[in-house]
């Protein structure tokens, strides 16, 4: 008899890594639910999805994520966001300067260009630099005695 012959198994392919997860791998000591975007495994008061957005440590951390120095007649407000910003990519983050005029009252989201948002000239302290950039905005460091309250709101299309 012809001996049949043995088909070669196809592999899966292997799914693509989201833009969290493959962060993620940057952190190879966190597993099971310590992995979920929504949990505080360094209980630094910042959970893994904004550790993730603004370049922080899930494991250990993390300081303000936002930060003022002030510049003359202004105030310059600092962060660490991602290079991937571009709506049309896989995981984009799109970040947005918000402001209040108090805490307790609603979050106006501001477009414009006093607070635009630009790549900073001083990239310290950026832990993945190949994936992430300090950013800036500047706001007058007095504005008619009117006082505001901001914060950076970002989200991601995963």
């Amino acid at each position: 008899p012809t001996p049949t012959p043995t088909p070669t198994p196809t592999p899966s392919p292997t799914p693509a890594l989201s833009s969290y997860e493959s962060w993620l791998t940057n952190y190879p000591t966190l597993s099971g639910t310590n992995t979920i975007g929504t949990n505080d495994p360094d209980a630094d008061g910042f959970i893994n999805n904004l550790e993730y957005y603004f370049d922080g440590n899930p494991t250990e951390g993390s300081p303000a994520l936002l930060t003022a120095v002030a510049s003359g007649s202004q105030v310059v407000l600092s962060f660490i966001g991602s290079t991937n910003t571009n709506a049309v990519n896989p995981g984009a983050i799109s970040y947005v300067v918000q402001s209040s005029a108090n805490l307790s009252g609603a979050w106006t989201n501001n477009t414009n260009a006093t607070l635009a948002i630009s790549v900073s000239t001083n990239q310290n302290g950026v832990l993945l630099s190949n994936q992430y950039e300090r950013k800036q905005f500047l706001t007058p460091a007095s504005d008619s005695g009117t006082k505001y309250f901001y914060r950076i709101q970002a989200t991601s299309a995963q």
